[in-house]
């Protein structure tokens, strides 16, 4: 685990350690901090995905997916009224 201090908070980056299929071993700090009472205890085991042809581009499962699906269903109701609006005109027309 790796710490920062901010403004008097100290937040802590976990270190991710893992061995790639084919046995390289691979180690890098993820980038979103945490509070220490939401920090992993060291030595913990966590479900990890990366990319077998570039292992240095890796994520958490559990990082970001909620913000992701956020996005997400913003940009549908977007879509959605977009093509509301699109159509409406476009009856009206005729």
């Amino acid at each position: 685990m790796s710490t920062s201090r901010s403004s008097g908070t100290a937040v802590y980056y976990p270190v991710i350690a893992w061995t790639t299929g084919d046995g390289e071993a691979m180690e890098t700090r993820a980038d979103i901090a945490r509070p220490k009472k939401k920090a992993l205890p060291v030595g913990a085991r966590v479900d990890l995905r990366y990319d077998p042809k570039d292992p240095s581009r890796w994520m958490l499962p559990a990082e970001g997916n909620g913000f992701w699906w956020l996005f997400v269903a913003q940009g549908v109701l977007f879509v959605v009224i977009g093509l509301g609006f699109l159509l409406g005109a476009w009856s009206n027309r005729l």
